[in-house]
């Protein structure tokens, strides 16, 4: 199993095509539809602001979470992806070791649905953490870090809408269908109380209704350590058919 993903990182290093940009990624371990690796940022996976550029993480993303599953024990061959979800939350800087983990969530007879972390190995933070998905709802963990305080060191207000934003989208996805896109049309924050640097938020967003054009969906952002609500957050989004996107 092993072999197969070091078999893939070797074809990547060889690439004259778009994987080149992968040829420093490191395999570090692999077994039964989890991989884990590791790339140093380099000048050449940076944007104009010098830090890792959010191309290069989808790539990272599609390529190793891919690896992952050659690793399952089912056998899998190589695949394609139909629908990749990335949040960014916080970034890379040059000279930065970053750690890529995937692992196989779920396989079927024609899909298979993985998640992949990429975190900073010096500091070892979790930014944001999928815990599980469901029908209707989502779960998921991130841990307060310098990048999400405000002026007064308590957790930002516009950090947290963000998250509601994303992981509402999230839930709404485990009942449409991949081809819908949504945007949002109303999103309602209630701010009860803040996390400090290091806290744990527990992110818990379910899906109300969903009409042919309108979901209606809530978050509520929890302190891991006391259970405490510290953000209530009701979002309402457009649905978006395939045949209305634009190219």
């Amino acid at each position: 199993m092993a072999a197969s993903a070091e078999k893939a990182i070797n074809i990547i290093r060889n690439s004259k095509g778009f994987d080149k940009v992968l040829k420093a990624v490191k395999i570090i371990s692999a077994s039964n539809g989890s991989v884990t690796a590791e790339l140093k940022v380099e000048e050449e996976h940076v944007n104009v602001m010098g830090t890792m550029h959010g191309g290069l993480s989808a790539t990272l993303v599609d390529v190793i979470s891919s690896m992952g599953l050659l690793t399952h024990q089912a056998g899998f061959k190589p695949a394609v992806s139909v629908n990749i979800n990335l949040s960014y939350f916080s970034a890379a800087k040059l000279g930065d070791t970053v750690q890529i983990v995937a692992e196989t969530l779920k396989t079927g007879k024609s899909l298979a649905f993985l998640e992949v972390m990429i975190k900073n190995k010096e500091t070892g933070a979790v930014l944001v953490k999928l815990i599980s998905a469901e029908k209707g709802r989502c779960w998921a963990e991130f841990q307060v870090t310098d990048e999400h305080l405000n002026y007064m060191n308590g957790l930002h207000g516009g950090y947290s809408a963000t998250i509601v934003d994303k992981y509402t989208s999230a839930a709404l996805h485990t009942i449409i269908d991949d081809d819908y896109t949504d945007v949002t049309v109303n999103l309602n924050m209630s701010y009860l109380k803040g996390a400090k640097l290091g806290d744990t938020v527990l992110i818990d967003t379910r899906s109300l209704k969903v009409g042919e054009n309108l979901a209606f969906l809530e978050a509520y952002l929890k302190n891991k350590e006391t259970n405490e609500l510290l953000v209530y957050g009701s979002q309402i989004l457009f649905l978006v058919p395939p045949k209305e996107q634009k190219s």
